[in-house]
């Protein structure tokens, strides 16, 4: 089971700038290895680039 949570329309800061950002996160119950996460948060970077 993997869960992906997602907010919009929420003001954030990061590095000092209101620029588009993001925070996300991700939970699996099972436990994912570094190989894993590293390849689901390229993709969901990917995603929230594009929108």
């Amino acid at each position: 089971y993997v869960m992906i949570v997602l907010k919009g329309s929420v003001p954030i800061a990061f590095g000092g700038t209101e620029q588009p950002a993001a925070y996300g996160e991700l939970v699996s119950i099972g436990g994912l290895g570094g190989d894993v996460n590293k390849k689901l948060s390229a993709a969901i970077a990917a995603i929230l680039e594009t929108k």
